[in-house]
């Protein structure tokens, strides 16, 4: 009877299966994270400044980067679709945080 017992531990093994269960729910939040990172990527273009023209290319160039970075700030960047998908973000969250 006793060495039965050490065959116990074996039943620890289904703990790990309540764990797979629960990434199945931040996946539907996931997705429409997805989207926002499509933002940044416009910001990239001004990165072209290469070390070559840094010194003409940085006082040109250095005013309407500052200008655009200012005016675009969140208007020009933001466009319908990142709103919307902000709007769902917050609507998702709203959610989650009243469950």
């Amino acid at each position: 009877s006793q060495p039965t017992q050490p065959v116990i531990p074996p039943v620890i093994t289904p703990v790990v299966p309540p764990l797979a269960p629960i990434p199945v729910v931040p996946s539907s939040l996931v997705r429409p994270l997805a989207p926002l990172p499509v933002r940044p990527p416009v910001i990239k273009p001004p990165v072209p400044q290469n070390g070559d023209l840094g010194s003409s290319d940085s006082e040109s160039d250095g005013d309407d980067a500052d200008t655009r970075i200012n005016k675009g700030t969140g208007e020009c960047e933001i466009s319908e679709e990142s709103r919307l998908v902000r709007e769902r973000q917050e609507k998702a969250m709203q959610d989650l945080m009243m469950r």
